[in-house]
């Protein structure tokens, strides 16, 4: 069990979620971005399996083949075109200012192009700015989708399991997330919502929560 200290989400949507200390910590175990940020602090490719850049104002993605969501539905380029231009219009769209366009140049290719270089781009799509989420679903539940009653979809090594609003968020494991080497070693996670500082010392202390931000 683990305690988001800053209390319950306003929504698991990436695109509203920005606080580290509580939603990001759900959302990093559930949705893959674009690129990943190792613990060395370098950038690798993620659900995008290689990146070229032909030119200083172009990056050219190379879609993971294989991959899922955790409804079983597979990963497009079409999903990730979406999930770009989703997030360019949220909270993160200040990372998208140089953007002048996201498309899909290829079966599995998505392409953006900038309007000037831009060195930040690229790294922050292993935030959630470059987080990934499936089209269908996220239409389909529409103003719902994020929070406890619509869900989220992405492709992470977990997926959500339940959310009792004012209690507790579960997540369980994806037991076929495509990286091997990442998958989940823990069948379920469940994050609670104390907020008081004695108690959740307590729960520490004692047991009763396994850790906190």
């Amino acid at each position: 069990m683990w305690n988001l200290s800053a209390g319950e989400p306003a929504s698991l949507d990436p695109g509203v979620t920005w606080d580290t200390a509580s939603g990001n910590i759900v959302l990093a175990n559930v949705c893959d971005n674009l690129m990943r940020q190792t613990p060395d602090g370098s950038y690798q490719p993620s659900i995008a399996q290689a990146v070229q850049t032909p030119n200083p104002t172009t990056l050219v993605y190379d879609i993971r083949q294989g991959v899922r969501f955790t409804d079983g539905m597979p990963l497009t380029a079409d999903d990730v075109v979406y999930s770009l231009k989703r997030q360019s219009q949220s909270y993160w769209g200040v990372f998208y200012q140089n953007v002048k366009a996201i498309t899909k140049s290829g079966p599995s290719q998505v392409t953006v192009t900038m309007t000037k270089p831009d060195v930040i781009f690229p790294e922050v799509m292993s935030t959630p700015a470059g987080a990934i989420v499936e089209q269908k679903y996220t239409e389909a539940k529409g103003d719902a989708f994020g929070l406890p009653k619509g869900g989220v979809m992405c492709t992470g090594p977990y997926s959500l399991d339940t959310w009792a609003p004012g209690d507790s968020i579960t997540l369980k494991a994806n037991p076929n997330y495509w990286d091997a080497a990442m998958r989940p070693k823990v069948g379920t996670i469940k994050f609670t919502f104390v907020r008081n500082p004695s108690t959740i010392t307590n729960g520490l202390t004692t047991g009763a929560i396994d850790g906190a931000w």
